[in-house]
């Protein structure tokens, strides 16, 4: 999003048009917009503002008087890289973010340095080897 912003601000029009349609249509709604792969609270400001801004200007062209809050859209990042890790709690407090995620999978994979298709392979073996070691590493003896 932040190479390309159309990009955001496409999704954000269709989740707007379709909260919009829901409520005129006495739906409720909540949706949760997830910014994946996030490093900085810098990175989240700039495409969160693309995200209120292409909000704002969907709610208008509607006629529908609405902004995320009234629409109850949220806006949330996705913790799943180390450097977000490192950086997490400003990440969290950005003005825009309601919430943020966890991403397990990828920053596993990222922490160990392994592909998505050697990561499932490499954690069955390591959990196997696990009990043959104590928890600081060292070989037991009583095997």
């Amino acid at each position: 999003s932040i190479v390309y912003p159309e990009i955001a601000e496409m999704q954000t029009r269709a989740i707007v048009g379709a909260a919009i349609q829901a409520r005129t249509e006495h739906v409720e709604v909540k949706p949760r917009l997830l910014l994946p792969f996030v490093v900085t609270d810098h990175e989240v400001d700039l495409i969160s503002s693309v995200i209120v801004a292409s909000a704002a200007s969907t709610c208008l062209k509607s006629g529908f008087q609405c902004d995320l809050n009234s629409l109850e859209i949220s806006i949330g990042a996705m913790i799943e890289t180390p450097r977000a890790c490192i950086r997490a709690d400003r990440i969290a407090e950005a003005p825009n973010v309601s919430f943020v995620s966890g991403g397990g999978d990828n920053l596993s994979q990222l922490v160990f340095g392994l592909s998505k298709e050697d990561s499932d392979a490499f954690m069955v073996m390591m959990k196997s080897k696990k009990s043959k070691f104590n928890n600081e590493g060292q070989k037991r003896t009583n095997l």
